[in-house]
């Protein structure tokens, strides 16, 4: 057998597939990390994220591309199927409940009423972490339980999507990647409605800011000197409107960072989102709407939207997250509006507050 293959008459020697990823940053990276543990005692959240993302970096760069390969498509898949199965038959919270001490698989299968096969993968007894522990939180167990069977379909079928299309980049939202997996014409929030029977979406967007400062943060985006000050004082004025809120998350924390914010707080979401809200701040009214119409709520201080990651609003909404000049081209040459400025959020990779104004 040939110790290469060729390919568009590039040769590849097979020897690379168990060669380092990048040997040669591993120095440097450790030095970096041995300076971000240093930090880590004095520094805070910021210093700790940094640090993490140095010690991935370093683990790519020691692994090799099989390695990898099957980290992705064995690990990886596995531990989540594994993760998903103790969510769904309350392993995780019988294991938080039981406490710290040695559990043993028997005992657990047994109160679980599942055949203890499916939880002996190795020694008889387990310890719960944190990690384990935090997974029998609705916020974070959840999360699994929505996103894995109601929207992974999308991304894991994009190739072949793809491939059926001339390999176009998709921007119809009529015709998804999502709906291509799902065998749907619903698109993902219908979709979600449909599938989120027992509201885990819902849970999986109230953790999604667990530990992270909000948008408002002064570090972010200094709300008092932008929109506070010199602000119209009218109480029945709207001030901000938080568009596809959820359940009211970022509304709430708004109102703990500015109790006496100037206007009226104006939270929207589909009508079965808010229906489910509940012991809501009184200075948050409560709206439905459905962001794909007119926005009904005019002459107001500021519009809140948020996006996530590229590749899952590529294959579950048909739609990008941007570039710099993306947003541009998007906001101002698309929609008439003006960009004053991209407030970019510490040490969070792409996400940031856009500050926006009519053209």
């Amino acid at each position: 057998m040939s110790d290469s293959i060729t390919k568009n008459s590039v040769p590849i020697n097979l020897s690379i597939a168990v060669r380092p990823n990048k040997l040669e940053a591993v120095p440097a990276l450790l030095q970096d990390i041995t300076l971000g543990v240093n930090a880590l005692t004095s520094g805070g959240t910021v210093d700790r994220e940094d640090l993490l993302t140095k010690c991935r970096f370093l683990l790519r760069a020691l692994e090799t591309p099989r390695q990898t390969m099957v980290n992705h498509l064995w690990a990886q898949i596995g531990s989540i199927s594994a993760i998903t199965f103790g969510v769904d038959c309350g392993l995780w919270r019988l294991m938080t409940e039981n406490g710290d001490n040695p559990q043993k698989v028997n005992d657990l299968a047994s109160a679980l009423k599942i055949d203890h096969a499916l939880l002996q993968i190795g020694e008889d007894e387990y310890c719960s972490t944190n990690y384990t522990k935090a997974l029998s939180l609705p916020e974070i167990g959840h999360a699994y339980l929505a996103l894995i069977p109601e929207m992974s379909a999308a991304p894991f079928k994009f190739h072949e999507y793809c491939r059926e299309r001339g390999w176009k980049n998709p921007t119809d939202s009529k015709d998804t990647p999502l709906m291509y997996a799902y065998n749907t014409k619903k698109d993902v929030y219908a979709w979600l409605r449909e599938v989120n029977h027992d509201g885990h979406f819902n849970d999986y967007i109230g953790a999604y800011s667990f530990g992270r400062l909000p948008w408002m943060d002064p570090t972010i985006y200094p709300v008092k000197d932008r929109l506070i000050t010199g602000a119209d004082n009218n109480r029945g004025k709207p001030f901000l409107v938080d568009v596809g809120a959820n359940l009211g998350h970022d509304m709430i924390k708004f109102t703990r960072y500015f109790p006496e914010c100037p206007g009226r707080l104006i939270l929207q979401d589909l009508p079965e989102v808010v229906s489910e809200i509940r012991g809501m701040d009184p200075s948050i009214e409560i709206m439905s709407h459905d962001f794909f119409t007119e926005q009904p709520v005019k002459d107001t201080g500021a519009y809140w939207e948020e996006t996530g990651m590229d590749m899952i609003m590529m294959t579950v909404c048909a739609s990008e997250e941007r570039t710099t000049k993306g947003w541009h081209e998007l906001l101002e040459k698309k929609m008439g509006l003006k960009i004053i400025k991209i407030w970019k959020a510490p040490n969070r990779g792409t996400e940031g507050v856009i500050e926006c104004e009519l053209a």
